[in-house]
């Protein structure tokens, strides 16, 4: 969690801008998953969103892909 707290202060990110007022703006950031997957980790920007919670999303399904679950613990390179 203290990579996670770095990135989010030092990097911008890429601006997901809201496409209206029912959806909220989001940072994405492009990571490497378990050294296999490209993704990311999508930072939604709305007030107090937890800040150990991280959304991570791929191409493919994570889940089948990485044999996990929710709460499994998984690798992810931040790319600059």
């Amino acid at each position: 969690m203290s990579v996670w707290r770095e990135v989010k202060s030092q990097l911008e990110g890429i601006s997901i801008p809201s496409p209206d007022s029912s959806f909220c703006q989001a940072r994405c950031f492009p990571v490497k998953i378990e050294n296999k997957h490209p993704g990311a980790v999508l930072l939604p920007v709305v007030q107090g969103y937890p800040e150990d919670k991280i959304e991570v999303i791929a191409a493919v399904r994570l889940k089948d892909a990485l044999q996990v679950r929710d709460g499994d613990r998984m690798t992810l390179e931040f790319l600059a």
